[in-house]
């Protein structure tokens, strides 16, 4: 018997502060004190927005593998890719997910093509150009370095 662990991620949508999934399977609802929580299977890359106020954040992680990063609104502690802040860097990882999902039988290393993308979305200087260039990389099946 094997055990699956699920991951609770907590959505709201308040004046002050707003979360949801941006990409990622829901398996189930619950309704909570503070709105909803999503139940997620273990093993699942999740990509969880926070807006609190005006300042957008935004995690892309991976859920129920026994990680070590505390992500805010999330249950248990995920195996954290990368985090972002700002509402452009947010539309970068959105548009890097679309591009993942098109080519995904193509992705020999999900972890390795999701750990050097969120390095790419944080620089100051990031093309379009660079996301196929990553993809060329991880497609080789390159070690990280």
């Amino acid at each position: 018997m094997t055990d699956k662990f699920f991951t609770a991620i907590q959505l709201r949508n308040d004046d002050a502060i707003s979360s949801y999934i941006s990409y990622g399977v829901v398996k189930d609802k619950i309704k909570n004190n503070k709105g909803y929580a999503a139940i997620v299977e273990g093993c699942s890359t999740v990509f969880y927005v926070i807006r609190h106020n005006r300042k957008v954040s935004g995690y892309l992680f991976l859920t129920g593998s026994g990680g070590s990063y505390s992500v805010p609104g999330v249950y248990p502690s995920v195996s954290l890719y990368g985090h972002v802040s700002g509402s452009k860097k947010v539309a970068r990882v959105s548009k890097l997910i679309g591009f993942y999902l098109k080519n995904k039988e193509k992705i020999t290393d999900d972890d390795s093509f999701f750990t050097r993308s969120m390095v790419l979305v944080n620089q100051l200087k990031f093309e379009h150009h660079d996301i196929h260039k990553l993809y060329d990389r991880c497609k080789e099946n390159f070690p990280l370095s």
